[in-house]
């Protein structure tokens, strides 16, 4: 007799080889947003995609608020590639580009 399989077998086995060209680098970080930014930040931003490029850096596009939470954040871009960097454990994003 065949065992019946469940749903998330089926998901897994389909959405594993999309997972491993980088979508699940934002993947976590759409999940755990709220732990790696501080109040402020996960407030008024969020993360939309990122664009890789070669040698795993890419490019994350982060949604904000309004054009004026862009321009405040600029002068955190750093800070925030920085705490995204540590909570992967390798430099992969390279640039943020916030888009409104």
């Amino acid at each position: 007799m065949i065992e019946p399989k469940n749903l998330f077998y089926f998901i897994e086995k389909l959405s594993k080889p999309a997972m491993e060209k980088k979508g699940i680098h934002l993947v976590k970080l759409l999940e755990d947003w709220q732990l790696i930014m501080p109040l402020d930040v996960r407030k008024s931003l969020a993360p939309s995609k990122i664009v890789w490029k070669t040698n795993n850096q890419g490019i994350l596009y982060v949604r904000s608020v309004n054009s004026i939470m862009n321009h405040i954040m600029l002068h955190k871009k750093n800070d925030l590639m920085a705490k995204i960097n540590t909570y992967f454990g390798y430099n992969c994003i390279v640039e943020i580009k916030f888009i409104t």
